[in-house]
């Protein structure tokens, strides 16, 4: 989650005053309606090195619908697993068009996530939580800013779809990580094809122009962390991580400011920059501003094609601000 203008946050701290107990699970009505890549150019079907293949918005009545700010995209992309800046866990089934469109989302459920102790986490700011993977042993990690940590839920777990419903291990902190700031913390994970996982900071400061990245290697049921730094440009900072089958990653990085809104940019790292002590130089695979469409978005994944080619799913958080942001999910090729 990012800070945004008052009256957003206002409406965050009223949800989360209502809203601050846990709930049981639950399926929940939702609305998709498409998008367009660009909406002055409905005939537009690329920007940068992305093609698009649909996008939908995504709306609810229910309170509990909100907040997205990682996502598991998984059996051959039908499958949206999410979690939530309140501490839940949401999925729900994508359908496409026959052309591969993305063009709705149902069958969708809610449940707040379990603690350590075996119990429905509330949803309080403690209980945040910004980015997941999943491990090569099937376990589900899930990383949480403002009290920053990591969880590990077991592998088979999962209920009514894709849900966190078993205890999880708290797994050991990156180095450094309990210094981040209080809402600038783990806010991307992603595992590598070779079992070690990659995350990053948003805006924990590792140098001028650097923040700091980790990478863990499993090691019985925990992980072992080693410090990289990882190359900022200008207001632009980390939001989302996915890695693509031959070890490189991608990742959504993230701008706002009043004037000129929210502006994305998709760029992708190296396997070869992902070294202990090195800095990733990531190169931009396309830059996400009006009037292409685009939000806050937080979270990414990725999975390939089976003619080869890498599918991109993005998504936003509106950080339960209803009327003045948006959940929306966008869908992409890369072109090369």
């Amino acid at each position: 989650m990012r800070r945004f203008p008052p009256a957003c946050l206002a409406l965050y701290v009223v949800f989360l005053f209502f809203a601050n107990a846990p709930a049981r699970a639950e399926d929940i009505a939702v609305r998709s309606s498409a998008l367009l890549l660009d909406g002055s150019d409905p005939a537009r079907l690329e920007v940068g090195k992305l093609q698009w293949r649909g996008g939908i918005a995504i709306a609810s009545d229910n309170r509990r619908f909100g907040g997205l700010s990682g996502i598991l995209i998984e059996q051959a992309g039908r499958h949206l697993r999410a979690i939530s800046d309140t501490g839940q866990w949401l999925v729900g089934e994508l359908r496409y068009d026959a052309q591969g469109f993305l063009i709705g989302m149902d069958k969708v459920a809610v449940d707040n996530m379990v603690d350590p102790q075996g119990e429905l986490m509330t949803t309080s700011k403690a209980n945040d939580s910004e980015s997941i993977t999943r491990l090569a042993d099937g376990r589900v990690l899930v990383g949480f800013e403002r009290a920053h940590r990591i969880l590990a839920y077991p592998a088979g777990s999962e209920r009514q779809g894709g849900g966190l419903a078993a205890k999880p291990l708290r797994i050991t902190t990156p180095p450094g990580l309990e210094n981040a700031p209080f809402n600038d913390g783990l806010e991307a994970l992603a595992t590598l094809p070779d079992g070690r996982v990659l995350a990053m900071s948003e805006d924990l400061s590792a140098g001028e122009g650097l923040v700091r990245a980790w990478i863990g290697t499993v090691q019985g049921s925990d992980l072992a962390w080693q410090s990289l730094a990882y190359r900022i440009k200008g207001p632009f900072r980390p939001t989302g991580a996915a890695a693509l089958p031959n070890g490189d990653v991608v990742l959504t990085e993230r701008a706002f400011n009043p004037v000129e809104g929210v502006r994305v940019r998709v760029v992708l790292v190296r396997a070869g920059m992902i070294v202990p002590g090195g800095t990733i130089e990531p190169e931009e695979l396309a830059y996400l501003a009006a009037p292409v469409i685009t939000e806050n978005l937080e979270s990414v994944d990725a999975l390939a094609l089976p003619d080869g080619r890498i599918a991109l799913w993005i998504m936003a958080d509106d950080n339960f601000n209803k009327g003045l942001q948006r959940t929306i999910l966008l869908h992409f090729v890369l072109k090369d």
